[in-house]
């Protein structure tokens, strides 16, 4: 008679891990975490100069998510990161459903 190994499940890391992961270091790849968790960002200029994103629901576009992110500076964060000026400023508008 056959035995059968049992196999472990490949437990998904929550998304608390994912974004601890990228804090070890200075700056963090906000990109990388997004792409990680399932989340696309799109880079815009057409926000107000008060809003630097906004992360809604976005079943055709979002990444396996459903959700995007759309950044006036996604690609930049990581090179404005160690401004304090810029840092402060970094805020995020949200839709609810």
């Amino acid at each position: 008679m056959a035995t059968q190994a049992l196999e472990r499940p490949v437990e998904t890391p929550t998304p608390g891990q994912i974004i601890a992961k990228y804090q070890s270091q200075a700056p963090v790849d906000v990109v990388a975490i997004a792409a990680e968790l399932g989340i696309n960002v799109w880079e815009t200029n057409s926000l107000s100069e008060s809003i630097s994103g906004k992360i809604f629901k976005d079943p055709l576009n979002g990444g396996s998510s459903g959700y995007s992110i759309l950044s006036m500076r996604a690609t930049r964060w990581h090179e404005s990161a160690s401004q304090s000026r810029t840092r402060s400023r970094i805020l995020f508008s949200t839709e609810r459903d």
